[in-house]
């Protein structure tokens, strides 16, 4: 499975490391994460607007951590809307 990963929650280095150590799975896009996330996720395209990851073909799921819960309550809405799995 490709994941997107927004934000900058310090758990979420934790899931991207996982991610990477798995034969199965891989980040493949990333936005607004910081350097450490950056750093453990090589290869990844980074997109500026977290709205871009939502037609990204090469995106199954989308993890999100961090960032003002008024936003991430849009992305949530936006992301079921879209159909494509969010973890939170």
């Amino acid at each position: 499975m490709n994941f997107a990963v927004i934000g900058s929650d310090p758990d979420l280095l934790q899931l991207v490391e996982a991610i990477r150590a798995s034969s199965a799975h891989r980040v493949t896009s990333i936005c607004a994460v910081d350097s450490a996330i950056a750093a453990a996720a090589p290869g990844a395209n980074a997109v500026e607007e977290w709205e871009d990851l939502l037609a990204a073909p090469e995106v199954d799921a989308i993890l999100i951590g961090g960032g003002p819960e008024d936003l991430r309550a849009e992305q949530l809405r936006r992301i079921a809307q879209s159909d494509t799995p969010a973890l939170v």
